[in-house]
């Protein structure tokens, strides 16, 4: 669950922790709201400039990766 959680704020930066919540909720993940914030702080991500870095170090990783793999 908690790795739903980080995988969807990295990929959805903008969405609040409600809205986190809600959309995972739709996905069979069940986790409230001050459930998703708790896990952002854990991990370090826990408002929207932090995950948009988390984001932005994920795309340049794949292009790393696709860089190796030539």
């Amino acid at each position: 669950m908690e790795q739903a959680v980080i995988r969807y704020a990295i990929d959805y930066p903008a969405h609040g922790q409600h809205r986190t919540s809600n959309e995972l909720r739709k996905q069979g993940v069940f986790i409230s709201g001050s459930g998703t914030r708790s896990v952002w702080l854990r991990h370090n991500i826990e408002n929207f400039k932090k995950r948009l870095h988390a984001l932005e170090e994920k795309a340049a990783q794949k292009v790393l990766n696709s860089m190796i793999a030539k």
